[in-house]
């Protein structure tokens, strides 16, 4: 099986990165196109080809589709068992590439947008990506995700499902709160790694210009929100429950990242956004309600432990913060006692995120502080739920989205009087 290496374009940093390409079957046109982004998913990543070849099979024989692993190099025998199993789920119409960043080169974003070059390339009428690591997948999640855009009624599908509430913090206590009290769009998993395109919308996500942050974990905030804001008709769709590898780990290189991408994407397309204060529900297709997810409640001292021992390093950055809030904040510290309840927590969003891109300028705040405040937020968040059931832990996530959504129309409102005033 040889490996051929062609150049891809010039992008970031003005890098000519070269891909390392095995395609057994030498195929040059398909219909679907299906991504699995990975970086040492040796694990994980044989579960997820054998689903989403079950679900192509099924549900769209008659479609020539390709299965392609985005990887970035990985070392454990990630590429090795996705070939493997390509060889052994040969079918027909179905077909698999292995793909890799060089060794020096990683990140999400690399492995999405040589999923796009490839989906370009091949002429695709629509896409999808799959997390590596994925344990609740199955076949007919690929009829799900896929089945809108190819009937032509939407150019990009959001996940639906519920999550493990450890392992979701970054979607519930800062991307969905504030995608939905700043651009006032109601999508619950604005970040989730599965989701659907079509091939037009993957040849302009190529078009776009992309940052540091969209090459890495930042990806999927910038390419949901780009869709949205290139006029795309979107919506989500049910899958039921994900369960999948913890991201704890990554948890504070994922905030800075996807905190860069999602304030950078609303900045650039600050001139698009209506500020109306009212919701814009996006479809759900297949109904809204979701299963219970057994969940062991996370907890909330390591979110405690990781808020103090950064905070103490934020001593000066604290002042950027009106005085009544840094007061608390200090308080705090002092007295070695995390508060940080919705209020509070919507109006440090409001502060330090939204209101330097309303006035047109990127936020100044250092992302490592931003998330020692976040910590503080989601430890405060567990603790005050600790008792709750799942559907009304789910119920204070939207209400707390309902708070950010109130507190950033007041201020708005407040402002623009203000500058009326002025005027």
């Amino acid at each position: 099986m040889s490996a051929v290496f062609f150049d891809f374009d010039k992008f970031y940093d003005k890098i000519k990165i070269k891909m390392k390409i095995i395609n057994p079957s030498r195929i040059k046109k398909a219909d679907l196109i299906i991504g699995i982004p990975s970086h040492n998913e040796s694990k994980g990543i044989g579960f997820v080809v054998k689903e989403i070849s079950n679900g192509l099979k099924k549900y769209f024989s008659g479609k020539k589709s390709v299965i392609v692993n985005v990887d970035n190099n990985s070392i454990d025998g990630t590429k090795e068992i996705f070939l493997k199993s390509s060889s052994d789920l040969t079918a027909k119409n179905i077909s698999f590439i292995y793909c890799s960043t060089p060794k020096d080169i990683r990140g999400k974003g690399y492995n999405l947008r040589n999923l796009f070059k490839i989906i370009k390339n091949f002429k695709a009428v629509a896409g999808a990506t799959f997390d590596a690591d994925l344990k609740s997948i199955t076949p007919l999640w690929v009829k799900k995700l896929i089945s809108p855009v190819l009937s032509k009624r939407y150019d990009f599908v959001f996940p639906y499902y519920a999550r493990l509430e450890n392992d979701a913090v970054i979607t519930n206590h800062l991307v969905y709160p504030f995608v939905y009290g700043f651009l006032n769009l109601d999508i619950r998993q604005p970040i989730g790694g599965e989701f659907a395109f079509s091939g037009k919308l993957a040849n302009d996500f190529l078009n776009l210009n992309w940052n540091k942050t969209d090459y890495q974990f930042g990806v999927d905030i910038f390419l949901g929100l780009s869709s949205y804001f290139l006029g795309a008709k979107i919506c989500q769709v049910n899958l039921g429950k994900k369960i999948h590898k913890s991201s704890l780990p990554n948890l504070n290189c994922m905030f800075n990242q996807v905190t860069e991408s999602l304030l950078d994407v609303i900045l650039r397309n600050k001139s698009k956004i209506k500020l109306t204060g009212k919701i814009q529900n996006i479809p759900i297709l297949r109904g809204g309600k979701l299963p219970q997810v057994s969940d062991i409640k996370p907890n909330f001292e390591i979110y405690e432990k990781m808020f103090f021992g950064g905070i103490k390093n934020h001593e000066r950055d604290i002042d950027m913060l009106p005085s009544q809030i840094a007061r608390r904040i200090s308080d705090m510290c002092v007295k070695r006692k995390m508060k940080i309840d919705g209020k509070l927590w919507s109006e440090i969003m409001y502060y330090l995120m939204a209101k330097p891109v309303l006035s047109g300028s990127s936020p100044k705040v250092s992302m490592d502080f931003l998330r020692c405040l976040f910590f503080g937020r989601v430890g405060t968040f567990f603790e005050e739920t600790l008792n709750f059931a799942p559907s009304q832990t789910e119920r204070a996530i939207r209400d707390e989205a309902e708070m950010v959504l109130k507190l950033f129309s007041a201020k708005r409102k407040t402002q623009s009087v203000k500058l009326k005033r002025k005027a």
